[in-house]
């Protein structure tokens, strides 16, 4: 049996399943608990809507239409969802009957609420014209009051289309229906919103020419739209005029602007009689409101127990007949074909799940694995945990490796951490980081709902000098030449890192300091010579020499060699008669009593791509060129690794020495409050700049060298990735 490891990807198999269909579903439901098996299409031609179960989706998705539903009704009224609990595989897909169960239970909460929202919302429908008619009372009221305590200086011609109709004096005591109807004068009463009320007093004023008299007051108490749920700020208004023509036109210009219009009696006697009518009907109203909303809370409160059980049932449900879209029908056999990748290590596994599936059902017929031979290349499966993938998630947004590939994922579990480590450079601040990643470790359980992506803390190390297990010699700290030695070790330690990980070995070897810049450039225009003081050991010239020998002759080992040797197979496979392969490397299953004559799966097995030696040798050569300038560039890159720990450290030396040192010689209470003061001004600063934007400066440039001067040397990143059948990461696409 093949082993697991994450220096490669899993080794795979293309297997074929034949499913009874009478045990189709829970089959399909068993492998989607498991979670090991990436079906392929066997209907790529088939239109989506002409597939076997285009029905069975459709019934979902309608059910999963009513749960959204439930879902929105549950949110507009502050109801929580109650979570789920426990492993999803408790959660387990139906039988047909219990489908149909749910599905009826379903449709039966949705109409209810359907049902007591429309009553709820005629009743609040009601319940607002009552509400408004309360105040367009009151306040006409105020309004008649006004009107019989003043007379009215009415001009002497009626018939002046364009004289004003009334002018701010006092009118004639007494009643005010007699007084309207001698004056042949008309009023409308309504409700308008008070966003509107500047513009439509505007066109009354220029329609009517002045011939009006208006007069509008607020309504203080908020008034809620019943259809928003939306409070609504509204005016009450009454306009006078004389003559029904004007009546109608002031009518026709409020309705086209949104107002409600009320009719009111100009007999107070009336007016009061109504008034205690309506402030009964709201009374009533009121009640069976509070009792209708009482009623449908109950029912929600229901449904919000178990919402998420049947939302993860029909997503399992949806998805199982989607993954047997993919199937093909054997009418002859009366069972499913199905073909799909799987890990090779996992074959047991699989035939559990089919037994399980068969038992669970009663059924007498087995479900059938077969391991199929091909050339496709399978997806890419790397086995990670929550330390590696984290790792594996970095080398695959650079690309997937291909079947079977060496897999950075394993180096860069070291190597990322530890350039991160060289460029933040700070054993303190890199304390605070660990103690950020551990409190988010410990937090785990409590995050990991809202989290998807793991955070790694590192601790950082600081390369050894002399007896100093951490660090340099403090004694450097606040010399004069401690920028000029920093820089310098810094420099050094960036190209002897970049060269240790680019070729994967290295060798260091105290002695007095060299120019390594000056020796790696006379390596090239001296190959043999070094001079004495930049000797780092006994025959290093000669080391040197060869070294870059060596070099030379790797590149046309690198553009001849493989070409070549592709070459020579290709020949031996044709002196053999093997030729072109793929000519004859059809799969098809038949069935004798198969009324479409028998054909129920073929497709070409084998995939084998014709030979040319010439655009090889094209490829070759880009990628040797390729290789030798990235050797150079490369290398120059790794600098980086200087110039960022060197900011890090001259931004603390900075950030220290203007805030919290000069704070350090004060005494006294104006000292203690400066050090307070300065203290936090340091510490925040500290937080903000050195660790989180220098911190995600290290990360980026750290992600740069692993994907570019690191990846790109031998990881093609070509790969598809494993994307399995399984109902764990179906719900969790789903909550994202």
């Amino acid at each position: 049996m093949p082993y697991s490891s994450l220096f490669r990807s899993e080794e795979m198999s293309l297997i074929q399943l034949y499913i009874p269909q009478e045990t189709a579903q829970p089959t399909v439901a068993e492998l989607g608990e498991l979670g090991l098996i990436q079906f392929r299409d066997l209907n790529p031609d088939v239109n989506a809507f002409q597939r076997a179960f285009v029905k069975e989706i459709r019934r979902f998705d309608e059910m999963e239409r009513h749960l959204r539903f439930f879902d929105a009704q549950l949110t507009k009224s502050d109801i929580p969802v109650r979570p789920l609990t426990g492993d999803i595989r408790n959660i387990h897909a139906r039988s047909a009957q219990e489908i149909d169960d749910l599905e009826e239970k379903i449709i039966e909460h949705e109409r209810r609420i359907t049902q007591m929202n429309d009553s709820y919302e005629t009743l609040q429908k009601q319940y607002l014209k009552l509400t408004e008619m309360k105040f367009v009372l009151q306040e006409t009221r105020v309004f008649f009051d006004e009107a019989t305590s003043r007379q009215d200086n009415i001009r002497n011609s009626f018939d002046e289309p364009t004289a004003p109709l009334l002018e701010q004096q006092d009118l004639e005591h007494g009643s005010e229906s007699l007084v309207l109807h001698h004056l042949n004068l008309g009023f409308v009463t309504g409700v308008i919103s008070r966003a509107k009320m500047l513009t439509f007093e505007r066109i009354l004023w220029r329609a009517l020419r002045g011939n009006l008299y208006l007069k509008y007051v607020e309504i203080d108490e908020p008034i809620t739209d019943p259809e928003t749920d939306e409070v609504l700020e509204k005016n009450v208004f009454i306009i006078f005029a004389h003559g029904k023509e004007l009546i109608n036109k002031i009518t026709k210009i409020s309705e086209s602007l949104g107002a409600t219009l009320y009719p009111v009696d100009s007999d107070p006697n009336v007016r009061d009689n109504n008034s205690t009518e309506i402030t009964s009907q709201i009374e009533a109203r009121n009640s069976v409101l509070q009792n209708t909303y009482n009623v449908r809370r109950t029912e929600l409160l229901k449904i919000a127990e178990d919402l998420n059980i049947w939302m993860t049932i029909i997503k399992k449900e949806k998805a199982i007949y989607h993954t047997m879209n993919l199937f093909n029908y054997d009418s002859g056999r009366k069972c499913l074909i199905a073909e799909g990748w799987c890990p090779s290590n996992d074959f047991d596994k699989i035939n559990q799940a089919l037994r399980n599936a068969t038992d669970q059902s009663g059924s007498t017929v087995p479900s059938i694995l077969n391991e199929l031979r091909t050339t496709k290349e399978p997806p890419t499966f790397i086995r990670v945990n929550k330390f590696t993938v984290g790792f594996q998630e970095i080398v695959d947004a650079y690309g997937v490796a291909k079947y079977r590939e060496v897999n950075p994922g394993l180096f860069t579990i070291i190597t990322f951490p530890f350039l991160f480590a060289v460029m933040f450079g700070d054993f303190g601040h890199g304390m605070l980081v660990t103690a950020a990643a551990l409190y988010l470790v410990i937090r785990e359980k409590k995050f990991e709902k809202g989290i998807s992506d793991e955070w790694h803390g590192n601790q950082t190390d600081a390369q050894q000098i002399g007896v100093y297990p951490i660090g340099i010699d403090p004694a450097w700290h606040g010399s004069d030449n401690f920028l000029i030695f920093t820089n310098s070790y810094k420099m050094k330690m960036s190209i002897i890192l970049g060269v240790i990980q680019r070729d994967n070995n290295g060798e260091l070897v105290h002695s007095a300091p060299p120019g390594l810049l000056n020796m790696l450039i006379y390596m090239f225009l001296q190959p043999g010579v070094v001079a004495e003081e930049d000797k780092l050991y006994p025959g290093q010239g000669f080391v040197q020499g060869t070294l870059l020998f060596i070099a030379l002759i790797c590149v046309p080992w690198m553009l001849l060699t493989k070409p070549f040797i592709m070459r020579r197979d290709h020949k031996k496979i044709r002196s053999q008669g093997y030729h072109n392969p793929q000519m004859d490397t059809t799969r098809v299953s038949t069935d004798e009593d198969n009324e479409y004559g028998g054909a129920v799966v073929a497709e070409e097995m084998f995939e084998v791509e014709e030979f040319d030696f010439g655009e090889i040798m094209i490829h070759q050569c880009i990628h040797t060129i390729e290789f030798c300038l990235g050797c150079i560039s490369n290398t120059a890159s790794y600098l980086r690794l200087w110039a960022l720990s060197l900011a890090h450290a001259q931004l603390s030396s900075v950030l220290w020495d203007m805030t919290l040192k000069p704070t350090l010689g004060m005494s006294g209470v104006l000292g203690t409050i400066a050090f307070i003061i300065a203290f936090t001004l340091w510490f925040s600063l500290t937080v903000f700049i050195l660790l989180l934007m220098e911190g995600l400066s290290a990360f980026l440039h750290a992600l740069r060298l692993h994907w570019v001067e690191f990846n790109n040397k031998f990881y093609e990143g070509t790969g598809r990735k494993f994307q399995p059948f399984s109902f764990k990461l179906i719900l969790k696409d789903d909550d994202h």
